[in-house]
């Protein structure tokens, strides 16, 4: 077996191994995203949130399969004249299905709760994947304190799909991993 076979039969030999140990089969990208959205159109109100180093690249990558690109809310809103209600929000955000830039939903001046504004979304028009600035654990979303200084920065959102960002080697490596928060 030559060098390049080797490498290709110890990766999906090692993905196979890694899949099978948290109950799942071995895919490959592009089918896992587009496994993941079927998974999120089929269960209205679950959303994902996308975190690790590459987690901007990882949702370009996801808005693609959907025909889309990131929707940046910062840029979004803050173009407005003043600031909008939450029902304006709702309808500038709804039919997105990547939404990137979200930190100015934080601001005290919209008095929202963006995790719930996301559940909304991801019931009204779903889906939905959220790139998260913070980070995510098992027991929920954390927001980083030095955006927000003294505001709420640990949210739990059950039933969230935690899209964590990975290495890749080869193109049609996944380039994330899927935790389920109970």
């Amino acid at each position: 077996m030559s060098l390049q076979l080797d490498a290709v039969w110890v990766r999906r030999t090692i993905s196979t191994v890694d899949q099978n140990s948290v109950g799942g089969d071995l895919r490959m990208w592009p089918q896992a995203g587009v496994d993941l959205w079927r998974e999120l159109e089929r269960a209205p109100g679950r959303v994902a949130f996308v975190v690790g180093d590459s987690r901007e690249e990882v949702a370009e990558t996801l808005a693609e399969l959907r025909g889309a690109k990131p929707f940046h809310v910062g840029l979004d809103l803050t173009a407005l004249s003043a600031p909008p209600a939450e029902t304006t929000v709702r309808e500038r955000l709804s039919g997105h299905p990547v939404l990137n830039g979200i930190e100015v939903l934080f601001d005290d001046v919209l008095n929202l709760d963006p995790v719930r504004l996301f559940r909304v979304l991801a019931t009204t028009a779903p889906p939905v994947a959220v790139v998260w600035p913070g980070t995510a654990s098992r027991s929920g979303l954390h927001y980083p304190t030095d955006v927000r200084p003294g505001g709420h920065t640990a949210y739990s959102v059950p039933g969230a799909i935690v899209i964590r960002t990975c290495p890749t080697v080869f193109a049609d490596d996944v380039p994330f991993t899927l935790e389920r928060l109970p």
